[in-house]
Protein backbone atom coordinates (compact mmCIF):
# COMPACT_ATOMS: atom_id res chain seq x y z
CA UNK A 1 0.00 0.00 0.00
CA UNK A 2 1.30 3.43 -0.92
CA UNK A 3 1.83 6.20 1.60
CA UNK A 4 -0.35 9.30 1.67
CA UNK A 5 2.78 11.42 2.10
CA UNK A 6 3.35 11.27 -1.66
CA UNK A 7 -0.08 12.64 -2.36
CA UNK A 8 0.38 15.36 0.23
CA UNK A 9 3.69 16.48 -1.30
CA UNK A 10 2.17 16.76 -4.77
CA UNK A 11 -0.98 18.54 -3.55
CA UNK A 12 1.07 21.04 -1.52
CA UNK A 13 3.23 21.75 -4.57
CA UNK A 14 0.16 22.32 -6.75
CA UNK A 15 -1.45 24.56 -4.15
CA UNK A 16 1.74 26.64 -3.91
CA UNK A 17 1.68 27.15 -7.67
CA UNK A 18 -1.99 28.16 -7.65
CA UNK A 19 -1.46 30.45 -4.68
CA UNK A 20 1.49 32.18 -6.32
CA UNK A 21 -0.44 32.72 -9.56
CA UNK A 22 -3.43 34.19 -7.71
CA UNK A 23 -1.32 36.44 -5.50
CA UNK A 24 0.60 37.72 -8.51
CA UNK A 25 -2.70 38.57 -10.22
CA UNK A 26 -4.09 40.35 -7.16
CA UNK A 27 -1.00 42.42 -6.42
CA UNK A 28 1.67 42.31 -9.14
CA UNK A 29 3.84 44.92 -7.36
CA UNK A 30 4.18 42.95 -4.12
CA UNK A 31 7.27 40.87 -3.41
CA UNK A 32 6.24 37.49 -2.04
CA UNK A 33 9.66 35.85 -1.83
CA UNK A 34 11.59 33.07 -3.46
CA UNK A 35 8.74 30.80 -4.60
CA UNK A 36 7.13 33.59 -6.56
CA UNK A 37 10.41 34.51 -8.26
CA UNK A 38 10.99 30.95 -9.49
CA UNK A 39 10.39 30.63 -13.25
CA UNK A 40 7.26 28.76 -14.27
CA UNK A 41 9.33 26.24 -16.23
CA UNK A 42 11.23 25.23 -13.09
CA UNK A 43 8.02 24.86 -11.09
CA UNK A 44 6.56 22.71 -13.89
CA UNK A 45 9.70 20.54 -13.89
CA UNK A 46 9.41 20.22 -10.11
CA UNK A 47 5.86 18.91 -10.42
CA UNK A 48 6.75 16.67 -13.37
CA UNK A 49 9.62 15.07 -11.42
CA UNK A 50 7.29 14.38 -8.51
CA UNK A 51 4.59 12.87 -10.74
CA UNK A 52 7.12 10.66 -12.55
CA UNK A 53 8.48 9.57 -9.17
CA UNK A 54 4.96 8.70 -8.08
CA UNK A 55 4.32 6.59 -11.18
CA UNK A 56 7.64 4.75 -10.85
CA UNK A 57 7.18 4.18 -7.12
CA UNK A 58 3.72 2.72 -7.61
CA UNK A 59 4.74 0.39 -10.44
CA UNK A 60 8.44 -0.54 -10.23
CA UNK A 61 10.63 0.98 -7.51
CA UNK A 62 9.07 2.14 -4.21
CA UNK A 63 11.97 4.44 -3.28
CA UNK A 64 11.58 6.45 -6.50
CA UNK A 65 9.29 8.98 -4.82
CA UNK A 66 11.89 9.90 -2.23
CA UNK A 67 14.52 10.28 -4.95
CA UNK A 68 12.22 12.39 -7.13
CA UNK A 69 11.46 14.75 -4.23
CA UNK A 70 15.19 15.06 -3.55
CA UNK A 71 15.93 15.83 -7.22
CA UNK A 72 13.07 18.33 -7.40
CA UNK A 73 14.34 20.05 -4.25
CA UNK A 74 17.85 20.28 -5.68
CA UNK A 75 16.42 21.73 -8.88
CA UNK A 76 14.66 24.46 -6.90
CA UNK A 77 17.72 25.15 -4.74
CA UNK A 78 20.37 25.36 -7.43
CA UNK A 79 18.58 26.82 -10.43
CA UNK A 80 18.98 30.58 -10.97
CA UNK A 81 16.01 32.45 -9.57
CA UNK A 82 15.72 35.05 -12.32
CA UNK A 83 12.38 35.04 -14.11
Amino acid sequence: MHSNATTIVIIVSLMNVLLSLNLRKLNPEANFGLLYATPTVIVALDLLLKLVGLLISVTIFPAAMVLSILLASLLLIFFPKSA
